[in-house]
């Protein structure tokens, strides 16, 4: 029952901090609109190499190191802002009757969404959390660990799966729209987007 409890903590935490709206869902959306969801999937595995990424660095202190200097934080958070604006700005411009051309660069590049973890805060923010309240066999932050190391292991395949999930969902809502709307919605497409990638944005202040 103790590792039942666990698990299900933690599937909670990673469903919560990766269903919701960020950069990632709303570019997955943008690329299975684009490209469709087969495109998109080197996309889904560069956020998973990402996080895998973050999470060692998390593990040696990196990561709390970025959040506790008030300056490092700032500048990670202008950084992943421009760059959603950049984004936001490309979608809003597509082309009437054309699939997202920020969709179509980014879809099959696997290094790209790697590297925008990196300047992602809300993926530094679910890692950290992750790696404070779940790994270590004495974390005073999270609920008990009943499995030592090969709870460790455990805890961050549950972590990437669950992310993986919420992937898949949104980037099938995004390639739902690619076969349903006739070429004449793209323009009202490609602007929602690009104001949801500017919204997302925002949020990195709040």
């Amino acid at each position: 029952m103790l590792v039942a409890g666990w698990v299900l903590s933690l599937v909670t935490v990673a469903f919560v901090m990766s269903i919701t709206p960020g950069p990632n869902n709303v570019l997955l959306t943008a690329s299975g609109a684009g490209v469709g969801f087969v495109r998109t999937v080197p996309a889904m595995l560069g956020v998973l190499a990402g996080f895998v990424g973050e999470i060692a660095l998390c593990i040696a202190g990196a990561g709390a190191l970025l959040f506790r200097h008030e300056s490092a934080r700032i500048a990670l958070t202008v950084l992943a802002s421009g760059y959603m604006l950049w984004l936001a700005v490309r979608l809003w411009r597509a082309p009437v009757g054309a699939a997202s051309a920020a969709a179509g660069d980014l879809a099959p590049s696997l290094w790209r969404f790697a590297v925008l973890q990196f300047v992602n805060p809300k993926s530094w923010l679910a890692t950290l959390a992750f790696v404070a309240g779940f790994l270590g066999p004495r974390n005073p932050l999270g609920p008990p660990h009943p499995l030592g190391l090969l709870g460790d292991l455990l805890a961050v395949a549950v972590f990437l799966g669950v992310i993986s999930v919420s992937m898949c969902v949104w980037t099938v809502f995004g390639a739902a729209l690619r076969a349903r709307l006739q070429p004449r919605h793209w323009h009202r497409v490609n602007r929602t987007l690009a104001v949801l990638a500017a919204a997302t944005s925002i949020t990195f202040w709040l």
